[in-house]
């Protein structure tokens, strides 16, 4: 998340799904750098000298209603997630959705995972993977475009250009 912590418009969110996770894990290595940079540390956040903040967040609880309320209206630049196979592909959607900024900042969407073979990550993340389960090195690295019209991860068409989407 460092890349735009200098712009005082960035904001950073990473996630992790249980709050003692968060607390005992990311946050606390994170505590021990961010003030060799010059961040301020308070209750799971780090604000930079330039003003730029990076929260750590959990979602324990994945109901609709709580997603809904609080991602509504948000414009963050960058969300990370580590273990983003523990989150349901609504959730992801709702992220995605205030993936944004007015800013010209690069918007990014980050996560570390270990998809289980059945998992809606698995198949979200499949051209990329090779038959034997590692990634396949010929489309990694490569951007994708996509576009959701429905509620399911199968519900995904997906282009090698914007335009190939459309």
């Amino acid at each position: 998340p460092l890349f735009d912590t200098h712009n005082p418009n960035f904001a950073a969110i990473f996630f992790r799904k249980q709050l003692s996770e968060v607390e005992k894990g990311l946050f606390a290595e994170w505590q021990k750098m961010y003030p060799k940079l010059g961040a301020t540390i308070t209750k799971l956040k780090a604000k930079f000298p330039s003003g730029a903040v990076i929260d750590y967040d959990h979602l324990q609880n994945e109901s609709t209603v709580e997603i809904e309320r609080r991602f509504k209206g948000l414009s963050i630049p960058a969300f990370y997630f580590a273990e983003l196979d523990q989150i349901k592909f609504d959730t992801l959607k709702r992220v995605i959705a205030s993936n944004r900024n007015p800013y010209g900042i690069r918007n990014r969407i980050i996560g570390t995972c270990n998809p289980a073979p059945s998992s809606w990550l698995r198949t979200f993340i499949s051209w990329y993977i090779g038959i034997d389960g590692y990634v396949d090195p010929d489309p990694d690295r490569k951007y994708r475009y996509f576009y959701i019209y429905g509620t399911e991860v199968s519900d995904i068409i997906w282009g090698n250009t914007k335009d190939e989407v459309l």
